[in-house]
């Protein structure tokens, strides 16, 4: 091989590699949009409380999870997870208001950018009743 053919075949090489690493490249910051729940949404019971939204990342997350929590005692009313990685994610959760007594609630959720633990969260205070 020609010195010219070498060195024309090593660029092409590292080019290649360089535009392969972007497009499988993790997320290091993403924009998350809650459209339902709006802060203090009153829930009454037996009414659903929808979870709606969106999360737009520069690079591929790894996944997100959605809860409902008593922000007094931690207790769960709703858990969901995806681990699909993608750079962005639309989402449209249903939960139907069962408490026994006043909550204050908060609807949380958590984006996972990489697998080094990197996350960012959104949290929204909702108001369920009985």
């Amino acid at each position: 091989m020609t010195r010219i053919n070498w060195t024309f075949s090593t660029l092409l090489f590292i080019g290649l590699m360089i535009s392969s690493c972007g497009k499988n490249k993790s997320a290091t910051t993403a924009t998350i949009t809650l459209e339902e729940p709006v802060v203090m949404d009153t829930i009454y019971n037996g009414n659903e409380l929808h979870i709606e939204g969106t999360v737009e990342a520069d690079g591929k997350m790894h996944g997100y999870s959605i809860s409902v929590l008593d922000s007094l005692n931690g207790v769960s009313y709703l858990e969901r997870a995806s681990d699909s990685r993608k750079s962005s994610y639309a989402f449209h959760e249903h939960w139907v208001n069962n408490v026994t007594d006043t909550v204050h609630a908060v609807v949380e959720l958590v984006v996972h950018l990489n697998d080094n633990g990197l996350k960012m969260s959104k949290k929204v205070p909702v108001i369920l009743l009985p």
